[in-house]
């Protein structure tokens, strides 16, 4: 993206960012995020300790590797929110039957949290395979379709 000082933006994966994103480009890439993080083991976070060798002797460096449980339940909620404008009344409906699920586990999971982020994955791929049936059912893969 370039700003008014002609500043060019590069994203994480430092790729260069068309100018201009529309509504739909940006469906596809948060789809596409969601796509490749499936694709990855979904463990747990943790601590990696690394030797650095300096001048003075050798340092231990601790790095944080993300939860990718995390980063997809993250993903999930992310992609509903920027789909929520769009909503159907089926696509309501199925939301608040979900939700109202969710919560109700919640309960009987606090002081369980390694199983509670196991129930939440299986209620955050049923909310994604709903997204879904929702872009389907506005044609949003259409290259007339939705999105625009």
């Amino acid at each position: 993206m370039i700003d008014e000082d002609n500043t060019v933006f590069i994203d994480a994966e430092n790729k260069f960012v068309k100018e201009e994103l529309g509504f739909k480009e940006l469906v596809f890439k948060h789809l596409s995020r969601i796509t490749f993080i499936c694709s990855s083991e979904f463990r747990e976070g943790y601590w990696q300790k690394k030797p650095i060798s300096l001048s003075g002797g050798v340092y231990l460096s601790e790095i944080y590797v993300e939860d990718k449980r995390d980063a997809y339940i993250n993903a999930i909620d992310c992609l509903h929110d920027i789909l929520l404008p769009h909503f159907d009344k089926e696509m309501l409906e199925q939301d608040k039957l979900l939700e109202s699920d969710l919560l109700t586990e919640k309960d009987s999971f606090l002081k369980k949290p390694t199983e509670w982020i196991d129930r939440k994955l299986i209620h955050k791929r049923k909310l994604f395979q709903k997204l879904n049936l929702l872009l389907k059912r506005l044609d949003y893969f259409d290259k007339k379709g939705g999105g625009e």
